[in-house]
């Protein structure tokens, strides 16, 4: 069975921020970022609370419960006790026992040589065209 929301650490200008991308019931895609962290373990803490919250609502287009669920979490300091040992094993990717859905790339796989994204346009490089003699000497920079 193929996983509704995933969950990945997304680490950004020295912090760390949980993201939780749900396919909701109408066939589309939303995600959510969490608080920033100063440490990827309290990021992966709240990708978990994050993730149990975003499976039970993919039926709401706006995810609610998930930002409210945000907005608790950044009031909340996670201590040695909450992010230590296992706990936070399978925390980014899908629930255990799902498989990853089909429309999450594999993290192993980036883009493909000479992607560009789309809205960025590169233009093609051209080989610098060779300059005739001019009135300027270059290994002088003098005119002659």
């Amino acid at each position: 069975m193929e996983a509704t929301a995933v969950s990945m650490v997304v680490a950004e200008k020295g912090q760390n921020f949980a993201e939780i991308t749900v396919m909701l019931d109408n066939g589309q895609l939303t995600s959510v970022r969490g608080p920033g962290r100063r440490n990827k373990q309290e990021a992966l803490k709240d990708c978990l609370e994050m993730r149990k919250v975003a499976v039970r609502c993919t039926d709401d287009p706006k995810l609610l419960q998930v930002k409210k669920l945000k907005k608790q979490l950044e009031d909340t300091t996670w201590t040695v006790k909450d992010i230590g040992g296992r706990q936070l094993d399978g925390a980014e990717g899908p629930p255990p026992g799902f498989k990853a859905p089909s429309w999450m790339p594999s993290p192993a796989q980036g883009p493909p040589v000479g992607y560009v994204s789309p809205g960025k346009f590169r233009p093609t490089v051209k080989p610098a065209a060779k300059e005739e003699e001019g009135v300027y000497s270059f290994k002088t920079r003098k005119l002659i």
